[in-house]
């Protein structure tokens, strides 16, 4: 359901591995900390104010949270909430082609693909799952609204993310913040908040609620994470961090809050810690 399932990459640990190279390669002669995707030069269009207007675009387009969207209940709203997550779609894919550079805009590209595949399941007309889909979307979505804006599950997520992202090792750093969405308290965190709806009373509709929520966040860490998903055990098998390899002075510009520019800006300390 959502696609999120679905893996068809053979090699996704040599792509996992590949990736982590290449961001570390380009990061490495560049060790200023700065925001992901925004430029310091004045004249640059990149700037901060930009990148909040994106960053406000996908924390909507991610539904939970203070900062989302209520889900569609019926098919007038269903058409407001396709026609608006395209346009914000087509913004964010602006702002990553004129602001992310090599590695950190591929990666962007992943989640926008992912997101566009998502929606077109709810969205696109000519899918002939989309009427068996919006009749559960509608029957699940009026309990979700009662409590979406009360989803704690991402600033779980971004307090544990400023922790990791300050390791010194930064194949390690993947590993563990795929560990983080994968097998943290991030899937924990999402099941509570859909069985703690008195609303969704059968399974059916609570596999459906959680399906909804993890589509979300797209595929991107399916990409970078490799073996390190919910199908395998590598993540039982992390090695303890060691507390001296910690850089205190790696800092996450606390002005920009969506799952998106969190997980950018983790990607873009890699090569950039001080040694």
């Amino acid at each position: 359901m959502f696609g999120y399932g679905s893996n068809p990459m053979n090699t996704k640990f040599l792509h996992h591995m590949i990736i982590v190279f290449m961001i570390i390669s380009f990061n490495s002669s560049n060790h200023q900390t700065q925001a992901a995707c925004i430029s310091n030069e004045t004249k640059s269009k990149c700037s901060m104010k930009y990148a909040q207007q994106i960053d406000l675009y996908a924390s909507r387009l991610a539904n939970v949270g203070k900062r989302g969207r209520f889900l569609p209940t019926n098919n007038a709203e269903l058409e407001q909430f396709c026609n608006e997550t395209k346009n914000m779609t087509i913004s964010m894919e602006n702002f990553m082609k004129q602001c992310c550079e090599r590695e950190l805009g591929h990666v962007a590209k992943i989640y926008l693909y992912s997101l566009r595949k998502n929606s077109k399941l709810l969205c696109s007309k000519r899918n002939n799952k989309r009427l068996t889909m919006i009749t559960k979307l509608f029957a699940t979505a009026p309990c979700i609204n009662r409590r979406i804006r009360d989803f704690q599950c991402l600033a779980i997520f971004k307090n544990q993310t400023k922790h990791i992202m300050q390791y010194r090792d930064d194949k390690e750093k993947i590993r563990r913040g795929c560990w983080l969405v994968h097998y943290g308290d991030w899937i924990e965190c999402e099941e509570k908040f859909i069985n703690d709806l008195p609303c969704i009373n059968n399974d059916q509709q609570r596999e459906f609620a959680v399906d909804l929520l993890r589509s979300s966040r797209g595929d991107t860490q399916r990409f970078l994470c490799g073996d390190f998903d919910d199908t395998s055990d590598q993540c039982n098998h992390l090695k303890k961090l060691d507390p001296l390899l910690f850089d205190t002075k790696m800092r996450m510009d606390s002005r920009l809050q969506s799952l998106v520019f969190i997980g950018l800006h983790l990607l873009e300390t890699i090569g950039k810690n001080t040694k």
